[in-house]
């Protein structure tokens, strides 16, 4: 019984004073994590969320884009065609569309990125996978470990919600999306200045998120998401939503809702005015706070 009541201090002791096992300078750990976290961080997180998705659409409308006019330089897709029943069916000029006509440079070069991608950016997404779903030892798979308590328990806050699911997209399936769009941009780039910068660009499109949740001036020494990882122990432990609900309470632990009315009242255990009578009762009252009490 004794383990089993200060398991969740131990807990806390774990997360906020073992940094060797519990490393806050984990880079998966984002701008999308602390809003999972902490609830708040929402501008940040919207101004975040905005240059990850409005760049890479702002890119591949541009190489959607004929190049000075001329539309033997790039691919050409016209969105507003219609068929002859009036149905609108985008067209394209897929002979302009890695034609084969590119300089060898650039041909080398494309080539180079592709087998980067296949050797260290493919393997890395599956890795992100993997942490996301909480089954690594690393920090941040941890977090998501408590998050996902928290979730299936409905103990956490609206913007819990949000930040846990937004974590979770950002760092699954806007990754595959997003590199799909950086093949497409880049087997569409001419030259080879502008398919260099693309890929730079989308790179740190990618990790943008992961940069500003370690920037200094966001976090300093990691305090806010240590206080927030613990606070995720004690939601996990207290069931705050089924103490607040004498109904949901008695449901839970199969206790007559009858006998828990006489013993405690209507207001059940989430009650400010019994709260206020308890803490005055030296019954309650250790030695110590007894003393202070009479001061």
């Amino acid at each position: 019984l004794q383990g089993h009541i200060l398991a969740p201090f131990d807990t806390i002791d774990i997360v906020t004073e073992r940094l060797d096992e519990w490393d806050y300078d984990d880079e998966d750990i984002s701008i999308y994590t602390y809003l999972a976290v902490l609830g708040s961080g929402v501008t940040m997180t919207l101004v975040t969320m905005a240059i990850q998705i409005i760049t890479p659409l702002l890119l591949l409308y541009n190489s959607f884009l004929q190049s000075d006019g001329d539309p033997n330089e790039r691919f050409d897709v016209d969105i507003n065609a219609q068929t002859e029943n009036g149905n609108f069916l985008p067209t394209t000029d897929w002979d302009q569309f890695c034609n084969g006509n590119g300089r060898t440079e650039g041909k080398i070069l494309i080539t180079l990125v592709l087998i980067i991608y296949a050797s260290s950016v493919v393997p890395d997404s599956l890795l992100s996978f993997f942490r996301v779903s909480g089954g690594s030892n690393t920090t941040y798979s941890r977090i998501n470990s408590l998050r996902q308590i928290i979730w299936e328990q409905n103990d956490d806050t609206i913007l819990q919600q949000v930040g846990f699911k937004l974590d979770r997209l950002m760092n699954t399936g806007y990754i595959a999306l997003l590199y799909s769009i950086m093949l497409f941009i880049l087997l569409n780039t001419p030259l080879i200045l502008d398919l260099i910068l693309n890929a730079l660009a989308i790179e740190f499109i990618h990790q943008i998120d992961e940069h500003l949740a370690n920037a200094d001036w966001w976090d300093e020494g990691n305090r806010w998401i240590r206080a927030g990882t613990a606070e995720l122990v004690i939601q996990g432990v207290l069931r705050l939503e089924i103490l607040k609900s004498p109904s949901r309470l008695c449901k839970f632990f199969d206790i007559d809702p009858k006998l828990y009315k006489e013993e405690v009242g209507h207001k059940g255990l989430y009650d400010v005015e019994v709260a206020a009578v308890d803490d005055e009762n030296p019954l309650y009252l250790s030695e110590k706070e007894w003393i202070f009490s009479k001061n």
